[in-house]
């Protein structure tokens, strides 16, 4: 779908009926965050802790933070997730990474592709 093609369906919304607004809603709600989910599929889980290198089952679960399950080490006490240690860490702007590695892939400029 082109940009234009996406503007004309967002101006299209304001039109939709109360019943038909719920049914969008649930719809996008069962859609995955596409970005981090597929980040964190393609990412394995730590095998020693990325601040104290204590072994893997040092590890325990510890909730999730913005899509992403974090764990906690029982030596250091230190909580970390998939990214930690990984050049994606601090990136923001979750949603267009997908985009973004396509644009590197292709040879076009992360602007362009913005």
């Amino acid at each position: 779908m082109g940009h234009s093609d996406f503007v004309k369906l967002l101006g299209q919304l304001a039109f939709l009926t109360k019943r038909q607004r719920a049914q969008m809603r649930s719809a996008l709600a069962e859609l995955p965050n596409t970005s981090t989910s597929a980040v964190a599929s393609v990412l394995p889980g730590p095998n020693v802790c990325p601040h104290c290198q204590a072994p893997a089952a040092q590890l325990r679960p510890w909730g999730h933070s913005h899509g992403l399950a974090r764990m906690r080490c029982h030596a250091c006490g230190k909580t970390s997730n998939a990214l930690t240690g990984t050049p994606l860490a601090h990136l923001r702007k979750r949603e267009r990474w997908l985009r973004y590695g396509q644009a590197l892939i292709e040879g076009v400029s992360v602007r362009q592709a913005a």
